[in-house]
């Protein structure tokens, strides 16, 4: 069997590939582009904050007040562990969630996180716009807009940068829970 390209996020037919928990860091730099379509506002919640590199980044907008950072692995010294999907949260007060989730439960991450905040960003692959099965969910899912970085964003398996960090092309999905139209889509440059 060859060796194949080590893609971030890939994953290989013998399924060693993938890192356990879905690590992979997002370049910082990716809050400030998101920051330039969406107003973030006061209390934002990153609920899988790994390494904290989008929070250490949310925490400068100077319209966050507060910044929560939580994850399933304590990596980072400003987060709580918690995990995510089995915890229940009564007295959240988040104005957004904004992260970017472990892939293989996108679908549960979206739809808890917009039960527990009106407004929801989250870095997914572009291809996430695929399949027949997200064709249905996306009908109702509240999806406001598709933000796609026309040049390659670094992400980071286990945050360490390699020659292939770039390889996979990505987007903001931005979610509004009371948003009923159709999404827009716009270019990140």
């Amino acid at each position: 069997m060859s060796d194949g390209l080590n893609i971030v996020g890939s994953k290989r037919s013998d399924n060693t590939d993938r890192e356990e928990n879905d690590f992979y860091a997002t370049d910082p730099k990716a809050i400030k582009d998101l920051a330039k379509f969406v107003n973030i506002y006061w209390k934002v919640w990153e609920n899988a904050c790994w390494t904290g590199n989008l929070s250490k980044e949310l925490i400068e907008l100077p319209s966050v007040s507060e910044v929560i950072a939580t994850d399933l692995i304590n990596r980072w010294h400003w987060t709580w562990w918690i995990d995510f999907l089995k915890e229940d949260f009564d007295n959240v007060d988040a104005d957004w969630i904004i992260t970017n989730p472990p892939y293989k439960h996108w679908k549960e991450w979206i739809e808890k996180s917009l039960k527990l905040a009106p407004n929801v960003a989250m870095m997914m692959k572009l291809a996430f716009l695929e399949s027949s099965s997200r064709y249905e969910w996306f009908k109702t899912s509240w999806l406001k807009q598709v933000l796609v970085f026309s040049k390659r964003l670094w992400v980071y398996k286990n945050n360490i940068k390699t020659k292939n960090s770039w390889l996979v092309a990505y987007a903001w999905f931005v979610f509004d829970n009371k948003y009923t139209w159709k999404p827009t889509i716009d270019w990140i440059k």
